[in-house]
Parts: structure tokens; sequence; C-alpha cells
């Protein structure tokens, strides 16, 4: 089976998170939002390296998140990611929001509504994340960066991976023939 799909969560996933002191001394979303895209623009909300495998994966990529759509767009155009995604979804400014974040399925079923996909790959580094994909009915694969290598799941999720790179190794992930490749690993041409 091929995924039609691959939706990314952001923080943590794409791009290393904040410190939750910068969060909660913030009541409100948007002194929160505010705080983060000052944060990135000081150079503390960086891409990890490995974002650049995204660029092999071929097949429609989105991006849902628990943080507030203000905080994603300005992600997108800061660190010009836009083209990599065909959606992206964070959360209104609204108390509505906060009872459709993860693990509610609201926002990952949007986005696989925007990309029409129905065998889709859901990558995140939470809890929340897999247990959203579990209720949208989509697999998820766990990336246990530094900041999750003590993380217990309740939920198994379908794949756990260490970078962004192992899903060139995940059945299923369709890729490019021309796309990036990590770098220092041996092809068959090599072999």
């Amino acid at each position: 089976m091929a995924y039609d799909a691959i939706i990314f969560d952001n923080d943590g996933v794409l791009v290393e998170p904040v410190t939750l002191d910068l969060l909660t001394a913030a009541a409100r979303d948007r002194t929160a939002s505010e705080a983060q895209i000052q944060s990135m623009r000081r150079g503390e909300k960086d891409t990890y390296a490995d974002v650049d495998a995204l660029a092999a994966i071929d097949a429609p990529r989105g991006i849902v998140s628990t943080n507030q759509q203000a905080t994603i767009d300005s992600i997108l155009e800061y660190h010009d990611l836009g083209a990599l995604f065909e959606t992206a979804y964070g959360r209104e400014p609204t108390v509505e929001s906060l009872r459709r974040k993860k693990p509610a399925p609201y926002y990952l079923e949007r986005a696989l509504d925007d990309l029409d996909a129905e065998a889709a790959l859901f990558v995140g580094d939470s809890k929340s994340d897999v247990e959203a994909a579990h209720r949208a009915g989509v697999d998820s694969a766990f990336i246990r960066r530094e900041h999750r290598a003590e993380t217990v799941l309740g939920t198994e999720p379908t794949y756990e991976l260490d970078s962004l790179w192992d899903l060139h190794e995940v059945g299923g992930v369709p890729l490019a023939p021309d796309g990036p490749a990590r770098s220092g690993l041996s092809t068959d041409e090599d072999a």
C-alpha cells in the first residue's frame, strides 16, 4: 500500500520546540504566538537539519499543529518551507479551537480532506499526535527526538523514527527518483 499523503506535526518534528516557560509566561494565544515568532527571528526556533528529507517525498504533504495558525504561517514564510506543503493547519485564537486540538482529529481530518487522502501517514513527536492519527484512522510515525527520548506512548505508533530521513525507509512512502538522499548512506549503485 502506498501512502497518498504525508502529514507532519510542526513543533518538535519540523522546527525546534520553544521552552515551555516562553509559552506559559504568555496566557493568551496572540501573545504566545508573537513570543514564538520573535523567538524564531532570534534563531531560537530553527528547522531541524533533516527537514531536507521531505523534498524527496513524492506525495502531497501537510502540517497539522496544535500551535496557532499565525505561528505556523510565520514559520513557513520565515524558513521558506511553504513550497513543501499543500496545506497547513494551526489553531485559530478561539476557545473552540482548544476543544479541537490534538488528540482530537479535527485539524488532521481537515488536512486529509484538503489533500483528498485516504491512506495517509501522520508524523508526530507526542502522545497526542499518535492518538490523533489513531482517531482519524490513519497510520502514525513517532519521531523520537532528543526531547522525547524518554516518552512512553499509550497508543502504539505504526512506525518509530529517529530522523525524518527514516521516512525514506518506510514502505509505502513514495519517493521521487531524483530527490535528495541522506549524506553518508550507500545506495545500490555504490555496492
